[in-house]
C-alpha cells in the first residue's frame, strides 16, 4: 500500500495597510492512494469577502508551481493548468473566512509541499 505525504505551510504577507494573516492548522496529512486530502487556510487582516486565495505546490528540487486561485467574493476557480481541474479544487467558506484546497485521487505524484497566499486586490 503506497501513502501520500502532502504538507501545508502558512504564511504572512505584509500590506501598506495592514496585515494579512494566513493559518493552516493541519500541516501534514497522509493519506492512502486514490483518497482525497483537505487543507484549509483561515485569513484575517483583510476583507475576506475581497480576498483571491492562491494555492502552490513545492516538490523537493523543483520550483514553485501556482495551481489555482479561487475569488472569495464569488469562488470562481482559476486553474494556470487546466488538465488540473480534475485534481485540484479550492472552496471558500465566507462566515469563518476560509478557503478550503482540495486534492482528489491523490496520487505518489502529489507527494509535496502546498501553501496558501492571499492578495486582498487583484487584476485578472
Amino acid at each position: 500500500m503506497f501513502l501520500v505525504s502532502c504538507i501545508s505551510v502558512s504564511s504572512l504577507f505584509l500590506v501598506t495597510k495592514a496585515i494579512i494573516t494566513l493559518e493552516q492548522v493541519k500541516i501534514s496529512q497522509t493519506k492512502n492512494i486514490g483518497k482525497t486530502v483537505y487543507f484549509s487556510c483561515k485569513v484575517t487582516g483583510t476583507d475576506f469577502n475581497k480576498a483571491y486565495i492562491h494555492w502552490y505546490q513545492k516538490k523537493a528540487g523543483k520550483a514553485l508551481k501556482h495551481l489555482l486561485y479561487i475569488r472569495a467574493e464569488d469562488g470562481v476557480l482559476h486553474y494556470d493548468d487546466e488538465n488540473d481541474k480534475e485534481i485540484f479544487k479550492a472552496s471558500q467558506n465566507e462566515d469563518i473566512a476560509e478557503s478550503d484546497f482540495i486534492i482528489n485521487s491523490l496520487k505518489v505524484d502529489h507527494s509535496a509541499t502546498y501553501y496558501c497566499s492571499c492578495w486582498d486586490s487583484h487584476s485578472e
